[in-house]
C-alpha cells in the first residue's frame, strides 16, 4: 500500500496558522486596556480631556496593528498545529510587550529624543494637545499614572478678587481652608484651591466633598503638570 502523502487532517496551514495568531494578538491588545487603560480613559472622560482621550486612541491606532502582526508572525513561524497552544504562543509574545507598557513609569523608561520629555511643558497648556509622540509615551505608560491633581473652585485674573472668593468659602465652610494659588506657567489666572496636589482618587474625593458642601458643581480638577 503506497504511503499517504497528504496533510495530516488536524494540520493547520501557514495561513490559519497565521490568522490565529492574529486572534492572539488582538487579545494581547484588549487584554492591555482593560487591565491598564480603561481606568485611565475614564478618568480623562470624567475631566473632560480630550486631548488625552485622543492621545490614547492614537496609540491604540498605532500599536494594534503591530502587535497583531507580531502574533501572526509567531504562530506561523511556530509549526504548531495545536489550536490552543497555537493561540497561547500567539497571545505570549505580544503579551510580553503590553505587560512591560503597563504600570506607572516615569519618561526615563525610556531614552528616545524624538520625543521630548518637556514638550508639554513647552510649547503649550498641558492636556490642550495631540501628537504621535505623546500618543506612543502614554501607550508606554509614560506620565499615565504620576499625575497629580488639586481642586479648584475657581480662577480669577485680579488676585484680590480670587482672594475675596476664597474668603467667602471659608465662612461658608471653614473647614475647607480654601487659599489662592500661584498661577500657572502661560496662564494668567489664579486659582482658588482647596487643599493640595494628591492623586486622583483622592483628589477626586474631595472634589465631591467641595461640592456637596458648597451647593455647586462649579468645581474641577487641576493637574499638576
Amino acid at each position: 500500500m503506497a504511503k499517504q502523502t497528504a496533510s495530516k487532517p488536524d494540520e493547520l496551514p501557514g495561513f490559519w496558522r497565521a490568522v490565529i495568531g492574529c486572534l492572539g494578538g488582538a487579545a494581547a491588545v484588549a487584554s492591555k486596556y482593560l487591565g491598564q487603560d480603561h481606568a485611565y480613559y475614564l478618568r480623562m472622560l470624567d475631566q473632560s480631556m480630550q486631548s488625552k482621550i485622543d492621545n490614547l486612541w492614537i496609540g491604540y491606532y498605532i500599536m494594534t496593528p503591530l502587535l497583531v502582526f507580531l502574533g501572526a508572525l509567531v504562530a506561523w513561524a511556530s509549526y504548531e498545529h495545536h489550536r490552543v497552544k497555537l493561540l497561547a504562543i500567539a497571545v505570549a509574545a505580544p503579551a510580553l510587550i503590553t505587560t512591560w507598557a503597563g504600570g506607572a513609569t516615569t519618561a526615563t523608561k525610556f531614552t528616545w529624543n524624538m520625543f521630548s520629555p518637556a514638550y508639554a511643558e513647552s510649547s503649550a497648556p498641558s492636556g490642550q494637545t495631540s501628537s504621535v509622540g505623546d500618543a506612543i509615551k502614554l501607550w508606554f505608560g509614560i506620565g499615565r499614572d504620576e499625575q497629580q491633581y488639586r481642586v479648584v473652585v475657581g480662577s480669577f485674573k485680579d488676585p484680590a478678587a480670587a482672594a475675596v472668593k476664597a474668603t467667602q468659602i471659608n465662612k461658608a465652610d471653614p473647614t475647607l481652608k480654601a487659599t489662592v494659588g500661584e498661577r500657572r506657567l502661560f496662564n494668567e489666572y489664579y486659582p482658588v484651591v482647596v487643599g493640595g496636589y494628591a492623586p486622583y482618587p483622592t483628589a477626586k474625593a474631595l472634589k465631591d466633598q467641595v461640592s456637596d458642601k458648597l451647593g455647586t458643581d462649579d468645581v474641577y480638577l487641576a493637574p499638576s503638570q
